[in-house]
C-alpha cells in the first residue's frame, strides 16, 4: 500500500472521559477529534470506548494485579510450626498418643486401674515422640513391642516433620497482611494508584462489583496519579503503603526498570489489549486480517517472547534466604513461656512448702509447749505435795511432849 506515516506529538495518558470538559482526552481524544487515525499501543478494550472508537483484534490478554513493594518488616507466622502437617495428621497423632497411653495402662495394671499410672504412661509416650528415653525399659515382651513400635513411628514422623519445617523456613515468601482483594479492602492501610486518564481510572463508572468499588475508595487523588508506567512503579517503590493497579503485561514490559522487589495479589479481572482506530475506519478489517495472520503464523508469540518473557524476574516473589529471627520467634516464645511457667510453678511450690513447713513447726512448737506445760504442772504439783508433807513432818516433830493428836 502506498501511504505515509505522520507521528503526532505524544499526549499524556491512554485516554478517558473528562467530566469537567465533557469530552475525551488523551490518545482516545485525538482519535475522536480525528487528529489521529490509529493509536499504536496496548489500549484496554471497554464498552464505553467502543462507542466512540474501533479496536483491532485483541493482541494480548493479561491479568489485573495489585503490585506492592515487598515489606521489609518482620512478620511472625505463629502457625508456621503447625503448617507442616494437616489437621487430619495432627488429630491422628493425638489419638495415637492417647490410645497408646490407655493401652499401656491396661497392660501394666495388675487387677486395678490407676490414674497415676495412666498419667505416667502418657508422659512416657509424649517423651518418645519428643525423642526422649525411658527411665527403664520394661521386661514384658508385649510392652516392649509397643514401645518399639512407638520409637519407629516417632523417628519417621520426626524426619517428615523436620523436612517439611525446613522447607517452610528456607523458602522466603512475600509477607503481606493480606493475600486477597477482599483482605486488601478490609485492611484499609494501603492506598493505590492507577495510570492517569486510563481505563483503570474509569473503572468506577462502569463496574458493578462491590469489592472493586470499595477498593476504589482507597484510590489516591488524581493529582498524585502517574502519567507513565515507570512513574507508577517508582511511586510504589518510594512509599511502603502504596499499591499500583495495572496489568501483568505492563509489569513485565518495564520489569528491568523497577528499583525494588515487587509482590502482588490477583484481582480476578482480565484485560484485553488492542490497537485503536477512529470510528468506522476503512482500514480496520485490513489491519485485523494481517494481525490474525501474525497470530496464526506465530509472529505475535515470537514478539511476546522477545520483548516480554526475557524481562521476567521472580526474585521479588519468591527467594531462598537465611532463616531470620521472625521465623524462630514462635519456638523462642514457647521456650520463654515454658521457663516463665516453670518459674511460677517453682515459686508456688516453694511458697506451699514454706507454708506447710511453718504450719508443721507451729504445731510442733505448740505440742512441745503443751508438753512442757504439762511437765511443769506435774512438777509443781509434786513440789506442792512434797512441801505439804514437809510442813506436816515439821509440825509433827515440833509438837509438845505428851501431846496426843
Amino acid at each position: 500500500m502506498n501511504f505515509t506515516i505522520e507521528i503526532l506529538k505524544p499526549v499524556e495518558g491512554f485516554g478517558s472521559w473528562s467530566e469537567e470538559n465533557r469530552k475525551w482526552i488523551g490518545s482516545i481524544g485525538q482519535l475522536v477529534a480525528n487528529k489521529a487515525d490509529i493509536g499504536v499501543s496496548a489500549f484496554t478494550m471497554t464498552t464505553r470506548r467502543q462507542k466512540v472508537i474501533d479496536f483491532s483484534v485483541p493482541l494480548i490478554r493479561s491479568r489485573y494485579r495489585l503490585f506492592f513493594k515487598e515489606p521489609q518488616t518482620a512478620y511472625v507466622q505463629w502457625t508456621l510450626y503447625l503448617k507442616t502437617f494437616s489437621y487430619g495428621i495432627w488429630i491422628s497423632l493425638m489419638m495415637i498418643i492417647i490410645t497408646t497411653s490407655i493401652l499401656l495402662t491396661f497392660m501394666k495394671a495388675k487387677g486395678y486401674f490407676s490414674l497415676r499410672l495412666l498419667f505416667d504412661n502418657y508422659i512416657s509416650v509424649w517423651g518418645i515422640y519428643c525423642q526422649q528415653g525411658l527411665p527403664e525399659f520394661p521386661k514384658e515382651s508385649p510392652i516392649r513391642l509397643v514401645f518399639l513400635s512407638l520409637y519407629i513411628s516417632s523417628i519417621i514422623i520426626l524426619a517428615v516433620y523436620s523436612a517439611s519445617l525446613i522447607s517452610y523456613l528456607a523458602l522466603s515468601t512475600p509477607r503481606l497482611p493480606f493475600s486477597t482483594l477482599e483482605g486488601y479492602v478490609k485492611d484499609g492501610t494501603y492506598k493505590f494508584i492507577v495510570m492517569r486518564n486510563s481505563a483503570e481510572y474509569d473503572v468506577p463508572s462502569r463496574a458493578k462489583d462491590a469489592i472493586l468499588l470499595k477498593m476504589y475508595d482507597l484510590l489516591e487523588k488524581k493529582a498524585f496519579l502517574p502519567h507513565r508506567l515507570s512513574e507508577g512503579f517508582k511511586q510504589m517503590c518510594e512509599k511502603s503503603n502504596l499499591a499500583f493497579y495495572t496489568t501483568e503485561v505492563f509489569h513485565q514490559a518495564i520489569n528491568f526498570q523497577i528499583k525494588c522487589n515487587v509482590v502482588y495479589i490477583d484481582t480476578g479481572r482480565i484485560d484485553n489489549l488492542a490497537m485503536t482506530l477512529t470510528k468506522g475506519n476503512p482500514y480496520t478489517s485490513f489491519i485485523n486480517y494481517h494481525l490474525r495472520r501474525f497470530q496464526l503464523n506465530g509472529v505475535m508469540g515470537k514478539l511476546k517472547n522477545k520483548y516480554l518473557s526475557k524481562k521476567l524476574d521472580f526474585s521479588g516473589y519468591m527467594s531462598y534466604g537465611v532463616v531470620d529471627l521472625s521465623d524462630i520467634t514462635p519456638s523462642l516464645t514457647m521456650v520463654g513461656a515454658s521457663m516463665i511457667v516453670a518459674l511460677l510453678v517453682l515459686i508456688i511450690e516453694k511458697g506451699y512448702y514454706l507454708y506447710n513447713n511453718r504450719s508443721k513447726n507451729n504445731k510442733l512448737a505448740i505440742k512441745k509447749f503443751n508438753y512442757n506445760l504439762g511437765v511443769r504442772n506435774q512438777l509443781q504439783k509434786r513440789n506442792n505435795q512434797n512441801l505439804t508433807i514437809n510442813i506436816n513432818q515439821k509440825l509433827y516433830n515440833t509438837r509438845p511432849i505428851g501431846y496426843w493428836p
